[in-house]
């Protein structure tokens, strides 16, 4: 069987190294998967949208080395029994990273005070949850609103959505949403200047096409006491994303608040944005999604307080997990056995300076220094006409598990450490 590739995939002949003879490379916007003639398994990005085309027979297998489900037609590739999957979950650890990244920056650019200054976390799924761990242990004040999180499965966590909402302690009805959630519950609002977005793009689905959003992992009883929130019409069980982050929230937001978009274009409402009167609502935009990529809004681009092109989730150790996964099944599928391959990512070794650090957590709260010597956001941003080529050919980025650090003798500095990512020896 032929395994035709996006060529922008990056580690495909090292999963792949013993199936070389049957792999063919194609252009994501040169390939007609109407034309494919022999049996093939498809592996492509999220780039390649399979709405609206003809999907030919002889693709017997359709996979895809990213996270997002939005560019398959679900509905046409059940239709036609055509199965499919998608490497879900393998860029949390990159979204997270760059999450703090960007706070590291911000702190470091005095846009966001630890010791005044709340993280509200909009979606606390499998980044969100690790982004609002890693803050919460590291005594940062942040709050989470997610609709979706009505099941917990540690032993310690509560088990229905009406427990949650009361033990929440807002004091409000099941019916508030996100606007009710950032006006004023708890007099949150005025002290929120970051808010992450990690929800996927809809405009309505039901709650029970979504189980695998519904569970959280993070949220225990003890850390449930710091969340705002509640959510949706329980009635309907209807939640839409789509413009979730509009006018009426925009202007509801305290002046110099920082958004910082990592989920999908269309969660934020680009037009809304634009119109925003910045002589009356001060808020800044850090955008790594658009509408209509690759041809983005130029005038939405401008007005970010800086942006990149759809690269949060594309650390080098990201896009070797989604490869992976990627081999994983298509293996799966052929009924082939899944051989082991030793790592090809590089690692950063760096010895671990001790006032430097002590010097950003006192100040910031976080290792500003070390996280934006590991990646400073600012490095993607991007002139209009090259999102598509940038994003295309982009595989530079570390992750902080591959950057080692030696000689961090407190037990206290390694822990912060590993919270982050880090990869930390002792000696």
């Amino acid at each position: 069987m032929k395994i035709l590739v996006d060529e922008n995939i990056p580690y495909i002949d090292h999963f792949f190294h013993d199936y070389l003879n049957d792999i063919e490379y194609f252009r994501d916007k040169d390939f007609e998967i109407d034309m494919v003639k022999e049996d093939s398994v498809v592996i492509t990005r999220s780039t390649y949208k399979t709405h609206g085309k003809k999907i030919s027979n002889a693709v017997k297998f359709l996979c895809s080395a990213s996270t997002g489900e939005d560019h398959f037609d679900k509905e046409v590739l059940n239709n036609m029994n055509i199965p499919y999957a998608f490497s879900t979950g393998a860029n949390a650890v990159a979204v997270a990273e760059y999450t703090f990244s960007t706070l590291a920056l911000m702190l470091k650019e005095y846009k966001f005070n630890k010791k005044l200054d709340a993280v509200a976390v909009i979606g606390c799924g499998n980044i969100g949850s690790k982004v609002m761990k890693t803050l919460d242990a590291l005594n940062f004040e942040v709050y989470g609103y997610d609709p979706f999180n009505t099941e917990f499965e540690d032993s310690d966590t509560l088990t229905s959505y009406s427990e949650f909402v009361k033990y929440s302690g807002t004091g409000v009805g099941d019916d508030i949403g996100l606007y009710e959630a950032l006006a004023g519950i708890g007099n949150v609002s005025s002290s929120i200047r970051f808010i992450s977005l990690n929800v996927p793009l809809h405009e309505g689905f039901e709650l029970q096409n979504y189980g695998g959003f519904l569970k959280s992992k993070v949220l225990s009883k003890k850390q449930l006491t710091n969340i705002v929130i509640y959510p949706f019409d329980v009635s309907s069980k209807i939640f839409p994303t789509k413009n979730l982050i509009n006018k009426e929230i925009l202007e509801q937001l305290p002046d110099g608040a920082i958004i910082l978009n990592t989920s999908r274009g269309g969660v934020v409402s680009e037009k809304d944005f634009i119109e925003l009167d910045d002589d009356r609502h001060y808020i800044r935009l850090i955008s790594d999604v658009f509408i209509n990529e690759p041809n983005i809004n130029e005038d939405f681009l401008n007005k970010n307080l800086f942006a990149t092109p759809h690269i949060a989730g594309h650390s080098q150790f990201a896009r070797y997990q989604m490869t992976k996964m990627a081999y994983e099944n298509v293996m799966n599928f052929l009924g082939e056995d899944i051989s082991e391959k030793k790592s090809i990512l590089e690692n950063r070794i760096i010895n671990f300076e001790k006032n430097v650090f002590d010097k950003d957590m006192e100040e910031f709260g976080l290792p500003v220094t070390l996280i934006l010597d590991t990646y400073n956001p600012k490095s993607d941003t991007f002139n209009f006409k090259d999102f598509k080529k940038v994003r295309d050919n982009y595989n530079n980025r570390i992750g902080y598990s591959q950057v080692i650090i030696r000689g961090c003798s407190e037990v206290t500095d390694r822990e912060n450490l590993k919270l982050l990512g880090f990869t930390v020896e002792e000696n």
